[in-house]
């Protein structure tokens, strides 16, 4: 009987050991598959990040590109038309003649009018 009991005792001793050694290798086992996913899962974030910020440049890069050509198309028809046109006079003409009015061009009257007084004085003194 204590043959038997201490033959069941290294039995159960040794199963436990096995359990233990299996146990500790399928914990090894699925820490590092959870390692691996993890390191996949962190990869594929950095893949889609990098992803990303690509087609975010992609797209400054095509805006920066649009608003060039508009820039310059706008330049371009700028250059090619007859000299400066104001919008509001070709707008409204009634405000070209309040212009007229009271502007530049009532100056220029009264500059010009002042030149013909001074021809007709000197003209008169000779």
């Amino acid at each position: 009987s204590t043959l038997a009991s201490i033959s069941q005792a290294k039995a159960a001793a040794w199963e436990a050991a096995k359990a233990d050694a299996t146990n500790k290798l399928e914990t090894e086992q699925l820490q590092s598959e959870i390692a691996q996913l993890t390191e996949a899962s962190q990869q594929e974030k950095l893949r889609q990040t990098a992803e990303y910020r690509d087609e975010l440049h992609a797209l400054a890069r095509a805006r920066q590109h649009k608003a060039s050509q508009d820039f310059d198309k706008a330049r371009h028809e700028e250059a090619s038309s007859n000299g400066l046109v104001f919008e509001c006079y070709a707008r409204d003409p009634a405000m070209k003649e309040a212009h007229k009015q009271t502007g530049s061009f009532q100056q220029q009257q009264r500059q010009l009018e002042a030149l013909r007084k001074k021809q007709d004085r000197e003209a008169a003194i000779q």
